[in-house]
């Protein structure tokens, strides 16, 4: 008789869900550690964003201030909005006007899910009442297109995180079970107010047998 066909090749192992999101956090690792210093914040702010498959938020402009840091300050005080919010990166757009002041190209980008559009409506309202000019927003930024625009950082390491965060947001962890959150609330209350580790796990115990 004649031989048998061959065995087709075996299919690749399939990657699991953790480890794709371990080589998606690996790799946002190495994209921020490229990334000038007053840029980090941002980028990891994006890079989360793409692993999650968010698009995010942007507002634009232009503050007068003493530095960088007060630009942003600024931005937030006349947005009405919290500095917790987002990520803020200013840029000298100009000579100082004076010794005290200079113009400042300011972006800020939100998560999607941290802000609404109607608040970010409301706040570019309010830097405009101000006398903010040069004030923009747009509601469905992509990350990975921002993260290509941050100056200096090598094409293939943005590549190689791009893969990767596409692989993680098709394949999102799954929520955190019942028996979780009812362990990390338990640890939390123990560290705040003291509680002995042997009264942490009698209360887990308990709500294991209910």
């Amino acid at each position: 008789p004649p031989p048998p066909p061959p065995l087709p090749p075996a299919a690749a192992p399939a990657i699991s869900t953790e480890k794709k999101h371990e080589e998606a956090e690996k790799a946002k690792e190495t994209l921020v550690a490229a990334v000038p210093e007053k840029q980090k914040p941002m980028a990891k702010l994006l890079a989360a964003a793409a692993i999650a498959g968010e698009k995010v938020k942007k507002m634009s402009a232009k503050v007068t201030a003493a530095d960088e840091t007060s630009a942003c300050a600024d931005y937030y005080t006349k947005a009405g909005i919290s500095s917790s919010l987002g990520a803020c990166v200013a840029t000298a757009s100009s000579r100082r006007r004076s010794l005290q002041a200079a113009a400042y190209d300011v972006e800020v980008f939100f998560k999607s899910s941290e802000i609404s559009t109607s608040k970010l409506t409301a706040a570019a309202s309010s830097l405009e009442a101000a006398g903010v000019t040069g004030v923009s927003t747009q509601t469905s930024v992509d990350p990975v297109a921002e993260l290509k625009a941050i100056p200096g950082v090598l094409s293939n390491v943005v590549d190689d995180f791009e893969a990767k965060a596409t692989a993680a947001a098709a394949d999102p962890l799954p929520p955190p079970s019942g028996d979780d959150l009812i362990l990390d609330e338990v640890t939390s209350e123990g560290a705040r107010g003291g509680t002995s580790i042997a009264a942490i796990a009698a209360i887990v115990i308990v709500n294991m047998l209910l």
